[in-house]
């Protein structure tokens, strides 16, 4: 109901305006016929009049002459009615062919009181297809530029009409049209000229500007409107259909006589204008079809409608290819076709009316209407009759007796849908609470998915990103001296056996207890052998590891299993110190009589709050994590080993580093002795001259990318190596290459480059 009240007053308004725009100041049209190419209006009143100029005038074939040229032509001239188009003439001895060009002739006398007052003389339609019309020598209307031949340069045609209000410099107004077509099925003048003071023709243009850009303009809302129904209902297709239908109707009445179109895009070019124009009539015959499918589906043939559809793209397809001077020989069948619609249309909306369908009454005298009007045209068109065009009435009446019928129809479409919204509602009381069990059950399942899902690809990230670093320097250590080579494949090695060995008894403690075999062993010789294990990233980082006031105990543990404890402890200590920075070791005899080793490094500090779930699966302080990647299982490992060896272990972080630290069973004191504060440095000893004569290849080292390994072992294979201090410098250069180690790689750059 609200819908059918809004349209009511959409139209009511538009009717009122329309109606009021046109009664206010208007002006009197009257029809006139030239006598002998001669038209005496000295006797007429021009005020407030307007004169449809019709009759015979003289024209002259395939030339164009100026007014002076006429007097003294020796061209013999043609009597033409300027209401038919010249490859029409009533009289037809006198037709010519459609595409040609020549000059229209006459003459129109004025009462002497309009000498010196300005006047618009134009075509009442547009010239097919350019035209140029003087008075006494003044442009005064024009349609693209004339030429002789579809090839010449200076021919321009377009459907868009200007107009130039002239003065009438004396009683006797001799007009000149020059008129070419090779384009259009019908051609120059087809529908007389309109004369009158320009004030008046320029207010009767501007009523009709204003009335069709109200139809426009309502078509274009109805258009919208529709659309926008159809987009909350897509399965509503009767919305769909009537919106294109609109908007098909609104874009060609933009082309009927006021050429409302071109006050929109005055500069688009011919042969898109001329498309549109061709193409609308061709859609409007399917997209009708389609909508009355979509009311009356037992009436309309499928395959009929389906036709249509076909016959529209054929002739677009048609125009495109051929373009708009083959296509205009198609306008005439086109109408004809039209014509054939139109019955057809009516027997459909018959047999709906005999079959009591919905609406089919009010259908049918909207159509009934809309189709007087259309069939008006059409005469008008093929020149059999020359009335007022009608389409615009019957359209406006069509288009605003269809959109209450589809008012009507939303509006009971809306009361079904809400009585069977209240039934659904009813339904949905038990669905919902079975829904909602469900949906417990589901969510419940679907985190225990997303939680193994997030494992297995955190798993599979971080072992690759762990695996890539030492996988990169076995690839690459043929590049390496011999002597170097050896080592540093076998501490690769080491780091992915010892990462592989943590996945693997991690995942095995899962189902049982890690199993240990002990045997007695220094603490000693378990710290230098892992210190040994991974001296390779402690040099290229340039890392002092400080051994302080370490005393060796006899251990009686699982040997395999508490190295690779304190592999991974001096390992995660490496990769979060600073390059250059120190890690201490140290142990203590405790009260309790257990040994509490620590491992501490001058890293970011880690959270406390991190610190209860640092040794869980997977878990990584924030400050790791954008320090490096890592699987996670390392610590996960150490908890697990040393747990099973009875002890704790535990992490310490303040301000500044962190401090990792476990416990195991002490066993005995060892009688081997070690100097207490023994240190293990790395560092380079490089003398004054080497330093000078390193930094031209460090200025180069410096300018490459880390990944350009080639180019590094070039350059530095070029250097003349003259001390062991030397040596170690380039040594310690390719190992941050190919570890990828870029902040390693810079600190030994800036050693000779400060």
């Amino acid at each position: 109901m609200v819908h059918r009240v809004i349209l009511q007053k959409l139209f009511i308004c538009f009717f009122t305006n329309l109606i009021f725009t046109n009664t206010i100041c208007a002006i009197t049209i009257d029809d006139v016929s030239l006598d002998s190419a001669m038209l005496d209006l000295s006797s007429y009143d021009l005020d407030n009049r307007i004169y449809n100029i019709r009759g015979d005038v003289d024209f002259y074939p395939e030339v164009f002459l100026s007014t002076d040229q006429v007097d003294q032509s020796t061209h013999i001239s043609n009597l033409l009615s300027i209401s038919h188009s010249w490859n029409n003439q009533a009289n037809k001895a006198s037709s010519l062919p459609v595409f040609t060009y020549g000059t229209y002739c006459f003459k129109i006398k004025v009462p002497s009181n309009m000498v010196g007052k300005t006047v618009i003389l134009k075509p009442t339609s547009f010239v097919a297809y350019a035209s140029e019309l003087y008075v006494n020598g003044q442009l005064s209307a024009f349609n693209g530029r004339v030429g002789k031949t579809l090839s010449d340069i200076d021919y321009q045609p377009s459907r868009n009409t200007r107009v130039i209000p002239v003065v009438a410099d004396s009683s006797i107004l001799e007009v000149i049209v020059y008129a070419s077509n090779f384009h259009h099925f019908r051609g120059g003048l087809f529908n007389g000229i309109k004369f009158g003071l320009a004030e008046d023709l320029q207010f009767e243009q501007q009523q009709n500007v204003m009335s069709d850009l109200a139809i426009i303009i309502s078509l274009l809302i109805m258009f919208l409107y529709h659309f926008v129904l159809y987009y909350s209902n897509m399965k509503e297709k009767v919305s769909l259909y009537f919106s294109l239908t609109c908007l098909i109707f609104a874009i060609d009445f933009s082309f009927q006589d006021s050429m409302t179109f071109f006050l929109l895009l005055p500069n688009v070019s011919f042969e898109l204008s001329s498309f549109m124009h061709l193409t609308m009539p061709y859609l409007l015959p399917s997209s009708f079809l389609f909508f009355l499918y979509a009311i009356f589906p037992n009436e309309v043939s499928k395959l009929f409608r389906n036709l249509s559809a076909i016959v529209s793209l054929l002739l677009i397809a048609f125009t495109l290819i051929l373009g708009t001077r083959a296509s205009g020989f198609i306008v005439k069948p086109h109408y004809v076709y039209i014509v054939f619609i139109i019955f057809y249309i009516f027997k459909v909306v018959i047999q709906a009316v005999l079959k009591k369908r919905e609406g089919a009454n009010f259908f049918l005298v909207a159509y009934l209407l809309f189709s007087l009007c259309a069939v008006n045209d059409i005469l008008n068109m093929f020149e059999l009759i020359h009335t007022q065009s009608l389409v615009s009435t019957g359209l406006v009446v069509f288009v605003f007796l269809l959109s209450i019928l589809q008012g009507r129809r939303i509006v009971v479409m809306y009361n079904r849908n809400k009585q069977l919204s209240a039934n659904l509602k009813i339904l949905n009381v038990d669905l919902e609470k079975k829904v909602g069990e469900r949906t417990e059950e589901l969510n419940s399942s679907l985190q225990q998915l997303k939680k193994l899902n997030a494992y297995k690809e955190n798993l599979t990230h971080m072992l690759v990103h762990d695996l890539k670093a030492p996988l990169n320097t076995v690839v690459n250590a043929d590049i390496l001296p011999e002597d170097e080579r050896t080592l540093t494949v076998q501490q690769s090695g080491f780091h992915l056996l010892n990462m592989i060995q943590n996945v693997l008894d991690v995942y095995k403690s899962e189902n049982t207890e890690l199993n240990i075999t002990q045997e007695e062993v220094s603490f000693l010789l378990l710290i230098n052998d892992a210190i040994n294990e991974i001296s390779l990233s402690v040099k290229m980082r340039s890392i002092l590891i400080d051994l302080d006031r370490v005393e060796d105990y006899v251990l009686s543990v699982d040997r395999s299993l508490i190295q690779r404890v304190i592999v991974n402890l001096l390992s995660n200590a490496v990769k979060f110190s600073p390059t250059g920075g120190c890690i201490v070791v140290s142990n203590e005899l405790q009260d309790t009589g257990v040994l509490k080793v620590k491992i501490s490094n001058q890293g970011p500090p880690i959270k406390k709050s991190d610190h209860e779930h640092i040794f869980d699966r997977f878990a990584q302080s924030k400050e790791g994590q954008s320090k490096a990647g890592s699987s996670g299982l390392g610590l996960t490992f150490c908890r697990l080993a040393i747990e099973a060896h009875g002890g704790e272990i535990g992490v310490f972080s303040e301000r500044i580093g962190a401090e990792f630290w476990f416990t195991i069973p002490y066993v005995q004191k060892s009688h081997i002795s070690k100097e207490s504060g023994q240190k293990e440095i790395l560092e380079l000893g490089l003398t004054e001259s080497e330093i000078d004569y390193l930094r031209p290849f460090a200025v180069q080292l410096k300018g490459f990318k880390l990944y350009d390994i080639s180019k590094i072992m070039g350059l530095l294979n070029t250097i003349e190596c003259s001390s062991k201090a030397m040596k170690e410098w380039i040594q310690s250069i390719e190992n941050t290459a190919y570890a990828s180690d870029i902040d390693g790689y810079n600190l030994h750059l800036s050693l000779v480059l400060k």
